[in-house]
């Protein structure tokens, strides 16, 4: 398994800086400044792709920082595909996923899939991410339509309940 990151550790400074800019603009209301971080963020990101490769946890921060539901889901997809293929574990990127797909994309059945997906890593989770897992599944369960109870008929003269279809009514 090659859990490994292939940047350095002032990459990984600067990717940590541009993430820390789009959050501050975020948490300033300022969709102008959120956006210019946004941009230099994945500028950043796009230099160390081009460098080291295309690593699952760049996509997967890029995900984090996107506004645009779908655009986000395909990001997470993609890093969980690159998780995939280094043999590296797929839980946070999964479980991001699945929140995206239930809260945000109204996808509930979607969500479970993914949650479901990600069962076999939960031994090795911590308590946060069960707890979240849990948490997101019953919203899931929350929000998937059940099917419709089935309408008993009256069961009618006949002490066994089952009526005559050709009596008359």
């Amino acid at each position: 398994m090659s859990g490994e990151l292939p940047y350095s550790a002032e990459e990984w400074d600067a990717i940590q800086w541009a993430a820390g800019a789009v959050t501050r603009a975020a948490q300033a209301g300022d969709p102008g400044a959120r956006a210019a971080r946004f941009a230099d963020f994945q500028s950043i990101l796009n230099e160390v792709r081009q460098r080291h490769g295309h690593h699952p946890v760049l996509w997967e921060l890029e995900a984090d920082f996107t506004i645009e539901p779908r655009a986000a889901a395909e990001l997470y997809v993609r890093a969980e595909r690159a998780s995939d293929a280094i043999g590296r574990g797929t839980l946070t990127i999964r479980l991001a996923l699945a929140r995206l797909l239930v809260d945000e994309m109204g996808q509930p059945e979607g969500a479970k899939l993914t949650l479901q997906s990600c069962i076999d890593d939960l031994p090795h989770a911590t308590n946060a991410q069960c707890a979240l897992w849990a948490e997101l599944l019953a919203k899931c369960e929350n929000q998937i339509p059940t099917a419709p109870d089935l309408e008993v008929p009256p069961a009618g003269d006949d002490p066994t309940g089952i009526t005559d279809p050709t009596a008359p009514v």
